[in-house]
């Protein structure tokens, strides 16, 4: 998993992360260890957390920094004004980005300069925060989530442990990195799915040290019900054109997993909670006009009682290597109990 846009990642999205994803990573200023809240030291400490520094990915700077400048006029439209505090202004550590980058946002007017340190002899930004807009902010982070991943995963693939799939409780920051690039011909139909059932996770009133000791416990239903879902969302790829036929090859294993990993948590006196998270699966190109099914949602199947609910909503950019064509949406409210 591949969090963003946050350095920390909110306990609802982290109790999850620790119970099931193969490591949690976030995208860091160098100095890393003063970013940290309780938790994420923890879940840092149980060796379940990747930091990714972007100044060290050279190219995915240089990519930002070109698609910035084909965004920053739809930004700045968006920009009303930028007080010194409230929500419309968002803190952007300097260290994240290179030189060249923060240097673009100033030329652009979509900076306001705090506690940083510049360079005498340059002029440039080298150290500490500045403001943005909120949207600028999300926008950049978006863009460096997926482009991480996309190198990642083209590289190791994206059922493999060390790989990244983008994924956010942050709607806006969602749908900019499904939609900022719409003006591009690399797009291509997304279907969203309904895949809360999925990520059953232990009551708010469960810490998350004993999240943890039950993933370890039980290791082996985490990872067969995680290889079920990586499963189904490949293979509806890859099959578009019959996804009921997809689901019930798998369905029976989805089942059993969920089945088994539920199981052992109520043996252990743990009662479960389905929050809403949307997977984003973007599809090939031949999809559009293949196979008429609803715009508006329809029925994938069930699993364990609960529905999965497809709609073909949107773009989903696909990466140039293919590496980018999941993501996730958590979102706040429970399904059920």
């Amino acid at each position: 998993m591949l969090y963003y846009p946050s350095v920390n990642v909110p306990q609802r999205v982290l109790r999850q992360a620790a119970l099931y994803w193969d490591h949690v990573s976030t995208v860091v200023p160098e100095n890393t260890e003063r970013h940290f809240d309780p938790a994420m030291r923890m879940v840092r400490d149980a060796g379940l957390y990747q930091p990714i520094q972007l100044r060290a990915l050279r190219h995915i700077q240089e990519e930002m920094l070109h698609e910035l400048r084909g965004v920053s006029g739809q930004l700045r439209n968006l920009r009303q004004s930028l007080p010194e505090d409230g929500p419309e202004a968002c803190r952007l550590y300097v260290e994240k980005f290179s030189s060249d980058v923060m240097g673009q946002l100033v030329q652009r007017g979509l900076v306001v300069r705090e506690n940083t340190s510049v360079d005498p002899r340059t002029g440039i930004i080298i150290s500490g925060s500045v403001l943005v807009p909120a949207q600028t902010e999300l926008c950049m982070l978006s863009i460096v989530a997926r482009k991480i991943a996309a190198q990642r995963n083209g590289q190791e693939g994206c059922t493999a442990t060390n790989s990244l799939i983008p994924y956010t409780d942050h709607t806006l920051a969602h749908q900019l990195s499904c939609t900022i690039r719409r003006y591009e011909a690399r797009e291509s139909p997304c279907w969203e799915i309904e895949a809360g059932a999925l990520f059953p996770t232990p009551r708010d009133d469960v810490p998350l040290s004993e999240i943890i000791a039950f993933r370890e416990r039980h290791e082996d239903e985490r990872r067969r019900l995680m290889w079920a879902i990586h499963l189904l969302a490949h293979e509806l790829q890859r099959n578009y054109d019959h996804p009921q036929d997809v689901f019930r090859v798998i369905r029976r294993e989805l089942e059993e997993a969920l089945d088994d990993l539920m199981a052992a948590g109520r043996a252990e006196r743990i009662s479960w909670i389905k929050r809403s998270v949307s997977l984003a699966i973007a599809l090939g190109a031949g999809f559009t006009g293949s196979q008429i099914l609803p715009q508006g949602g329809w029925l994938l199947g069930v699993v364990g009682g609960y529905a999965l609910n497809v709609a073909t909503t949107g773009i989903q950019p696909r990466g140039d290597n293919g590496g980018d064509d999941f993501s996730y949406l958590h979102r706040a409210h429970s399904l059920t109990q």
